[in-house]
């Protein structure tokens, strides 16, 4: 069994094969000399009450004190340990000449199984407990019940819990044939573009250092993926998913163009219709990069084919994309109109948000923050949109109530740099439209600091301006305005602009 924080060996598990195994006589007799220095307990009644229990782990517990290979540890002697040396070979005869060690390790993955069933907060570490035994009591088995486990955690809406189960076969090792129980090429290839699906899927609602470190490993591992289906007919990647996960890199390091050509030129059967959904929204995150105005066509599509499939994840999926590009291009009224008609997969604080975002762009500022405020929403984005939305309102003091509610929500998510330095810029102006212009300047700067380490050259540019419209306007002070102005100039002719 799989030592860990929480759980070792469930009893309930354990005891019919614990049972079964004192009173086989087959056992008892074996001539095996690798054998014949194997603990065995006293008599052959299977344990009936906890005394008994507590005497056959007392015997163990005495046995294992004796050999190098395996020894007790825990503050209270309640754990025994194998040594790293021989917890492979030793697995590896259990699995090719045990009976009860697959039975055992499947009868271990349904436990957990139950248990995450019964207990969905904790789903992640226990259906992590479930696939390592399916992996033991059979590879195929387990590479089967890990991408179960992760459609399972995409179908739920939570790509943090797929990525926490795909770092299972990593954790496991069971791509480098771990314990001898090697995965074929193709699972492994599967395995490989798994890895890199859910990397991809984390970093794009991921900000920072932390979105990079995933874009990076996902495009890791669809090397190592491609290395495998290079090498052999016996490998083959799953489609569409393969050219889907493609494109979002390709889109992600700046190249729509690429993730156009990929999306509509892909070949093969056609897919099933979620497929056909996730294709349709990945050629509309490729077009909208771009700027082009189709890209709401296939939103569209993409939404109405989820819609149907009732399938709550990637109909609000679609849905916020369509609804923030019309918003983006002017169509606020449009945006609306989507929203309203998929409101039943908008029951959360994110339909809310696109919602406010459509108002504000719409023209009532102050209907769309008041929302905002009857819903209670708590998010970093939901902060910062209110402190923006009472700004436009020409609301600043309630504008710098909510900002600085914002930047202490963002206080806490170290990812934060760039929400971080817009609402301090929001700030700075509320302080200013209440003619307190020294907090104003000091904001503005901050927020161009942090721009600035974000190389995102534009914001520093528009923080800039703002701060010489203050010192000129507010308060008279020619020389400072100008060379605020001078170093937007800077920023907007300086190299590496993002905008």
């Amino acid at each position: 069994m799989r030592a860990t924080a929480r759980r070792c060996a469930p009893a309930e598990v354990l005891k019919p094969f614990l049972a079964r195994a004192l009173i086989d006589t087959a056992r008892q007799q074996s001539g095996n000399p690798a054998e014949q220095e194997t603990w065995r307990p006293s008599g052959t009644t299977p344990p009936e009450t906890e005394t008994d229990l507590r005497d056959l782990w007392e015997s163990l517990l005495a046995y294992a004190g004796s050999y190098s290979w395996v020894w007790v540890e825990g503050d209270a002697n309640d754990r025994i340990r194998f040594h790293p040396d021989i917890v492979g070979p030793l697995r590896t005869l259990l699995r090719e000449t045990d009976p009860d060690f697959r039975p055992l390790n499947r009868a271990a993955a349904d436990y957990y199984e139950g248990l995450a069933r019964e207990h969905p907060a904790e789903w992640p570490s226990l259906i992590r407990e479930a696939v390592f035994h399916h992996f033991h009591a059979d590879p195929a088995a387990g590479i089967e019940s890990w991408r179960a486990a992760l459609a399972r955690a995409r179908d739920l809406g939570r790509p943090d819990w797929a990525r926490d189960v795909a770092e299972e076969l990593r954790d496991g090792q069971w791509l480098e044939g771990k314990d001898g129980a090697a995965l074929s090429r193709q699972a492994m290839a599967i395995a490989y573009i798994e890895l890199a699906r859910t990397a991809s899927d984390l970093a794009r609602v991921q900000v920072g250092e932390r979105g990079r470190g995933l874009w990076s490993d996902a495009e890791e591992n669809l090397r190592a993926a491609d290395a495998l289906a290079s090498a052999g007919a016996d490998a083959e990647l799953p489609e569409p998913t393969t050219t889907i996960l493609r494109a979002h890199i390709a889109l992600n390091q700046g190249r729509p163009d690429d993730a156009i050509a990929l999306l509509q030129h892909h070949a093969g059967s056609p897919p099933p219709p979620a497929e056909i959904a996730e294709l349709q929204h990945s050629l509309g995150n490729a077009l909208e990069a771009l700027g082009r105005p189709e890209a709401a066509r296939h939103y569209r599509t993409a939404f109405e084919t989820w819609d149907r499939a009732g399938d709550e994840v990637g109909a609000r999926c679609a849905l916020l994309s369509l609804a923030s590009e019309r918003v983006e291009n002017g169509r606020a009224d449009v945006a609306l109109r989507w929203l309203r008609r998929g409101e039943r997969w908008l029951n959360d604080e994110t339909g809310a948000v696109a919602q406010a975002r459509a108002l504000g762009r719409a023209g009532v500022p102050l209907q769309a923050a008041t929302g905002l405020y009857s819903r209670g929403g708590a998010s970093a984005d939901t902060a910062a949109l209110r402190a923006q939305l009472l700004a436009d309102a020409n609301r600043p003091e309630q504008a710098l109530a909510a900002a600085t509610e914002a930047l202490q929500v963002l206080a806490r998510n170290p990812d934060a740099a760039a929400d971080t330095a817009r609402i301090l810029a929001v700030r700075g102006l509320a302080h200013a439209a209440l003619f307190d212009f020294g907090p104003a300047i000091d904001d503005l700067l901050a927020a161009g600091d942090r721009a600035r380490k974000r190389r995102e050259l534009d914001d520093v540019a528009e923080y800039a301006a703002q701060r010489s419209l203050i010192r000129l306007f507010d308060m008279g002070d020619v020389r400072t305005a100008a060379q605020a102005a001078e170093e937007a100039l800077r920023a907007q002719g300086e190299p590496g602009r993002e905008g």
